[in-house]
């Protein structure tokens, strides 16, 4: 008489949880004679789950009938979802308490939240639980602003441009030479092809574009169908760029002789696109 023995039970795998939240991807800033302007993409990372966050944040005194001072503060950043909400949310609350009336005292007040912060939820901790942020923070107090970047809890003013995040490198390449003697509203609409070609380049970037540029003591955040807008007119710039090289280049397979007034032709007409398009980022108002 034969035996059967009964398999084993199977073991039931355990839930796989989620990564940790993080928004390593891309934010960048830029200083402006009139103001500033800050950008980033929209995803945040867990584990293989690729989600939806806002990762630029703003406010005004303009919304506090009791202030006595015209500002506004704009901050974005790369790391920890969690962590950089958490800072974001003190940084702000900082900012509607203090009143601070000039550049100087914001930034000492934010070295200071940077610092107890760092110091309170980072540094304690062992190093397979390093929660490292890196924060793009700007401010303008009574017309005069400023643009600062974190390391750790190190603060450092900004000069012209900064980008965090792994697709920084991208939109270093992409805008870092391009921001000189721009307005804030022409800033803003670069500040798109520097988001872009991140998300064009690097696999943790993506989602949508968020834009804010603070101007006249005021954050103007732009609507996404204007960011769509400029996306498209980048777009075309890139096709009219590689007719150019092709011309340029002199390839005997592609010569037509229409190509130069084509050309001409092109960038006239991008060029009042995108002017048309700055202008209508100046009527943004919050």
């Amino acid at each position: 008489m034969q035996c059967r023995l009964k398999p084993p039970p199977r073991l039931q795998p355990r839930p796989k949880r989620l990564g940790e939240r993080r928004r390593t991807t891309i934010a960048l800033g830029i200083l402006t004679p009139d103001g500033l302007v800050i950008a980033a993409d929209a995803q945040e990372t867990a584990g293989y789950f690729k989600g939806f966050a806002l990762k630029v944040h703003s406010a005004m005194t303009k919304t506090n009938i009791r202030s006595t001072v015209a500002s506004a503060v704009c901050i974005t950043g790369a790391g920890s979802g969690v962590y950089l909400d958490a800072i974001t949310d003190e940084i702000i609350r900082g900012f509607h308490k203090n009143q601070d009336s000039d550049i100087p005292t914001f930034e000492s007040h934010l070295r200071e939240c940077v610092k107890q912060f760092y110091k309170e939820h980072v540094s304690n901790k062992p190093p397979h639980m390093a929660r490292d942020i890196d924060l793009i923070v700007g401010a303008q107090i009574e017309g005069r602003h400023a643009l600062w970047i974190t390391d750790l809890s190190v603060v450092k003013s900004a000069v012209g441009f900064e980008a965090v995040g792994s697709g920084s490198p991208y939109a270093r390449m992409a805008i870092e030479n391009r921001t000189a003697s721009m307005d804030s509203e022409h800033a803003a609409v670069l500040s798109v092809l520097g988001v872009m070609q991140a998300k064009e380049y690097d696999q943790d970037c993506g989602k949508s574009t968020s834009v804010t540029f603070l101007k006249n003591n005021l954050a103007h955040t732009v609507p996404r169908h204007l960011v769509q807008e400029a996306e498209g007119l980048f777009q075309r710039y890139a096709g009219i760029e590689y007719s150019a090289f092709v011309h340029a280049l002199g390839s005997e397979l592609a010569d037509d002789p229409k190509r130069p007034r084509n050309l001409s032709r092109w960038l006239r007409e991008l060029r009042k696109d995108f002017s048309e398009l700055a202008s209508r980022f100046a009527q943004v108002r919050d």
